[in-house]
């Protein structure tokens, strides 16, 4: 199990890398003015996120720990 965690982890991370190189390739090709706008909205858009995110941990906090106790309970029997 170990190392299908490992390729799913390796996998999502050539994912992420992939749409990082595609976003930079399109922007780096833009003016100086879009270049600002697109760069302070992927910022606003990140930060909006891990504060929904932080803010749904918060107030769902006993259902998550549920969920992810099952989850490790099954990782387990798979084991």
């Amino acid at each position: 199990i170990l190392r299908v965690r490992l390729y799913l982890v390796l996998g999502c991370t050539g994912i992420l890398v992939d749409l990082a190189s595609i976003v930079y390739k399109i922007v780096i090709q833009l003016q100086r003015t879009y270049q600002m706008t697109i760069i302070g909205s992927l910022l606003l858009v990140l930060g909006l996120s891990v504060v929904a995110g932080s803010v749904y941990y918060k107030t769902h906090r006993g259902e998550i720990e549920k969920r992810l106790e099952r989850l490790r309970e099954w990782f387990g029997t798979y084991e």
